[in-house]
């Protein structure tokens, strides 16, 4: 009997682990200097394009990453082989293999994305955005609804065509990842998506296009 009750303890603080909120505002604990400065030896990677080597090495180090891909049509191999160094020399090893792209770190995250990119929706100045203990889907809704967003698909001819799918719930109605509060003014979307994937259980965002006439924009959250 005791050790049934502790299963369910152990289960229920697990629960309270993946269903508790976070303060998007306040942001992680990461490595002093950042964890894009990780040791790495002997990484390679090769066969894949531009958005999959990148997202294979954030991932690998679990370093929170945004890319905007508005303007990548290229989509080469990328090829890697480092003997040793750091996750940033890596990343100068795959950027420099994409003409036209950079890196950089802003506001705790890495942005992968064109060295020019006039009025690209990540740095859409927004007047306010607020959620409050929002799950995934509500988070991606609120993004969505924002005033100044709204009106810039609409003044280029854009629809905005979904978001990431996040896939099975810890239980019946309740979200897998983390409720996500945040409140900020004056802020661009890159400045927004950024803080978002500071919470634990986040990791990544991207923006991307679709369509024969890359009519569409994917907004994605991870």
């Amino acid at each position: 009997m005791r050790h049934a009750n502790r299963s369910a303890m152990i289960r229920l603080v697990l629960l309270s682990i993946f269903l508790s909120g976070c303060d998007a505002s306040q942001g992680p604990k990461y490595l002093p200097d950042g964890p894009w400065n990780q040791e790495v030896s002997n990484y390679e990677d090769s066969g894949h394009d531009f958005e999959t080597t990148v997202n294979d090495l954030m991932q690998k180090f679990e370093v929170p990453a945004g890319m905007d891909l508005e303007t990548l049509a290229d989509r080469h191999p990328i090829s890697v082989n480092l003997p040793r160094g750091k996750v940033a020399d890596v990343l100068n090893v795959i950027v420099a293999q994409q003409r036209g792209f950079k890196w950089a770190v802003i506001n705790g995250v890495v942005n992968v994305g064109p060295r020019q990119n006039a009025g690209s929706i990540v740095d859409l100045q927004i007047s306010h955005f607020r959620i409050n203990r929002a799950s995934f889907d509500q988070i991606h809704a609120a993004i969505v609804s924002i005033p100044e967003v709204k009106k810039w698909l609409e003044d280029n001819h854009i629809a905005e065509h979904g978001a990431t799918v996040v896939i099975g719930p810890v239980s019946p109605g309740q979200p897998f990842k983390p409720l996500v509060s945040l409140d900020l003014q004056d802020v661009t979307l890159r400045e927004i998506l950024n803080t978002i994937i500071k919470c634990s259980g986040y990791h990544a965002w991207s923006v991307s296009r679709d369509g024969e006439k890359q009519q569409y924009l994917l907004i994605g959250i991870d």
